[in-house]
């Protein structure tokens, strides 16, 4: 799934600045938003082009863009790195912590709380 990180500004006075992960949808509401009847909305093929056209850089700033990974996706990048690695690199434990924290939840509840080093695919250009 395509995630972004955004600088957000929560509040003007005094200048108070979040960084927070939007999904594409969340993206797309924010460059269709406040628009009349005739818009026509942006989708997932052209949200660059509105991000750039009508997102005030005054309130919300595009930092990273990253491809979030399935639970399967993490497992299979764990094994390629071993293989790669001649076996050394992630631990057995490592794994069994992200598995559980999947079973339980964890990590859609988090709001991607792991960070992009351990369970999310920063994006290629």
């Amino acid at each position: 799934m395509e995630m972004f990180k955004v600088a957000a500004l929560m509040s003007e006075y005094p200048p108070k600045w979040e960084i927070v992960t939007w999904d594409i949808k969340r993206v797309l509401e924010e460059i269709n938003c406040n628009h009349s009847d005739e818009f026509i909305n942006y989708d997932e093929t052209d949200w660059r082009e509105g991000w750039e056209e009508w997102v005030s850089p005054q309130y919300h700033i595009m930092l990273q863009e990253y491809e979030s990974m399935t639970h399967d996706q993490v497992l299979e990048a764990c094994d390629k790195h071993r293989e790669s690695q001649e076996g050394v690199g992630l631990s057995d434990e490592l794994i069994r912590i992200v598995t559980f924290a999947y079973e339980q939840g964890w990590y859609a509840g988090c709001d991607l709380g792991l960070g992009p080093k351990t369970l999310n695919k920063e994006r290629e250009s």
